[in-house]
């Protein structure tokens, strides 16, 4: 069992040169980036739309065609939030790794080993903020395909009776 824990905090320490800074980056942190890249347009849309296109016009006919665009909308929004979480999952096995490096008496790369330490905090702290930020407009776009389903309901009752 040792071997097999030394060899993923191995697997977690080496390291891949980013290509945008001359910084070292561990492959945990790699992947964190690309998950952050994935989701920033998603973020970015739903903030700006304000979750809009899940709202129907007034007058829409083609009800289906918008609730089926936000059943898939909200399908992302669960992939994108697992990604997340798991890449913040990811990100703190890396940290516990670190503050145990940290807590051996003899290592001599202290320095590094808390500016790393304190790039994965850093990193946590963003994610965490966007995980939220996901999970709300998660939320209101649940409620909003609720409410449309629920119209599209009453409507139909009303004209069959």
């Amino acid at each position: 069992m040792g071997q097999a824990s030394d060899k993923f905090a191995c697997d977690l320490c080496q390291p891949s040169k980013n290509s945008t800074t001359n910084s070292v980056m561990t492959p945990l942190e790699v992947n964190a980036t690309a998950t952050v890249s994935k989701l920033r347009p998603v973020l970015k849309r739903n903030s700006e739309e304000g979750l809009q296109s899940s709202t129907p016009a007034p007058d829409d006919g083609g009800k289906a065609s918008s609730t089926g665009s936000s059943s898939k909308e909200l399908q992302k929004m669960a992939e994108d939030l697992s990604a997340l979480n798991k890449s913040i999952m990811g990100l703190e096995i890396r940290k516990l790794s670190l503050r145990q490096q940290l807590d051996k008496p003899r290592n001599q790369n202290n320095f590094a080993i808390r500016l790393e330490l304190k790039e994965v905090e850093r990193t946590i702290k963003s994610q965490t903020a966007q995980h939220k930020k996901l999970t709300k407009a998660k939320e209101e776009l649940e409620n909003n395909l609720i409410a449309l389903r629920k119209n599209s309901f009453a409507r139909f009752t009303v004209s069959k009776t």
